[in-house]
């Protein structure tokens, strides 16, 4: 049988543990914010609700969806949406971290095995994104796309 990959030497203590487990990481940013975004979705349900009558979303609190598909300058590139719970199929993999959570498909998980998923606040921007991903090579400078190992 084969022996399970070793993780680069390169990688921060909490990301070879998550390398050798399978996982991916959640930043205390990335929490809070998954946090803050369902938090503002039940306000805008329970708007709903009293203006319209009618039901808001029924698919659970919002979860941070991450894939990675071909293309950008570097061959590959990061995607995230969010999703409801009623989204989460049978080969996804769902990792969870103070109460939120980030559904990755099963191929992408391949390409983001050990990675850690922020979210970054800049002058300029505010999004979510992929650091420390022992799986890339390289990367762009906007940090959207990656070059694989």
């Amino acid at each position: 049988p084969a022996s399970a990959p070793s993780p680069p030497a390169t990688l921060s203590a909490a990301t070879a543990a998550a390398f050798l487990k399978g996982e991916i990481v959640l930043t205390d940013a990335c929490v809070k914010r998954l946090l803050k975004l369902a938090t503002d979705e039940g306000d805008a349900t329970k708007k709903t609700e009293t203006i319209g009558g009618g039901g808001g979303s029924s698919g659970g609190a919002p979860l941070l969806r991450v894939s990675v598909d071909g293309g950008g300058c570097s061959g590959f590139q990061y995607q995230f949406s969010l999703d409801s719970s009623a989204g989460i199929g049978p080969t996804d993999k769902v990792f969870e971290s103070g109460g939120a959570k980030v559904v990755v498909d099963d191929i992408s998980f391949e390409f983001l095995k050990g990675a850690t998923v922020d979210y970054v606040e800049e002058m300029i921007k505010s999004s979510f994104a992929v650091s420390n991903n022992p799986n890339s090579q390289s990367s762009c400078g906007c940090g959207t796309s990656f070059a694989a190992k």
